[in-house]
């Protein structure tokens, strides 16, 4: 990391935008992968400079080149929902495994999506499930989510084990993810993989209700109403 990007990075987290392009694009310029990959995101989301989709590509790939694993990612990203480029899933899994492959949990988690999904891969729940384990494992709450509905329904990747599906649940709602605190309510609710408590259930419920979350909303409105885990009203 160059000292010239480091003086960019500074202005950009203190917000300066254009000052931050400014440094960052003479660094880009010089070859810097980091400066590039900023550069291409600073273009795609408007940033310090008027938005242009094609520099922000043309930008990242530059950095992706290099081996940046954010910039491979964001490449993923955008033939995987063809943001600029045509839509091409071939090109996305390949970006994204390169990515992967240096640890970046997001492209990880996307290539868990593609085969659950099948796309550009036939469907294979074995190999999402370990590609979204490989997330889960690092941080990533959306995968550590599908490993939760893995392990709370049972599949060919893996046993059925409520303790287990609690357990993954409870990582992601900690992250704020209100399907997941949703979840963990209701295994609360149910004694499913925990101990049943309804104070406990009505809490996450909360946490989710909150958010937006429509079932968890109705599960509030349910548990005043019939005074279950909190004070009847």
């Amino acid at each position: 990391m160059s000292e010239q990007f480091e003086r960019g990075l500074s202005l950009f987290r203190k917000g300066q935008y254009e000052e931050a392009f400014s440094v960052f694009i003479d660094a880009a310029q010089k070859g810097d992968s980091d400066a590039q990959n900023y550069v291409g995101k600073m273009y795609i989301e408007g940033k310090g400079v008027d938005e242009n989709m094609e520099e922000g590509f043309n930008w990242s790939m530059k950095s992706a080149n290099q081996g940046d694993k954010e910039s491979q990612f964001n490449i993923g990203f955008m033939y995987y929902n063809g943001l600029h480029v045509c839509e091409d899933d071939d090109e996305a899994l390949m970006w994204f495994t390169k990515a992967a492959e240096q640890g970046e949990r997001t492209a990880q988690y996307y290539i868990g999506e593609m085969y659950f999904n099948g796309f550009g891969v036939p469907e294979d729940e074995k190999k999402a499930f370990d590609w979204y384990m490989k997330s889960a494992k690092q941080g990533d709450s959306d995968a550590q989510k599908q490993v939760g509905y893995f392990y709370d329904s049972g599949t060919d990747a893996v046993d059925e084990d409520k303790t287990e599906a609690f357990k993954w649940f409870l990582r992601a709602a900690k992250s704020g993810d209100d399907e997941s605190q949703y979840n963990v309510g209701t295994m609360y609710y149910h004694g499913e993989g925990v101990r049943e408590d309804k104070e406990e259930a009505f809490k996450w419920y909360m946490k989710s209700a909150e958010q937006g979350n429509t079932e968890a909303q109705y599960g509030i409105g349910k548990m005043y109403y019939e005074g279950i885990g909190v004070e009847k009203i």
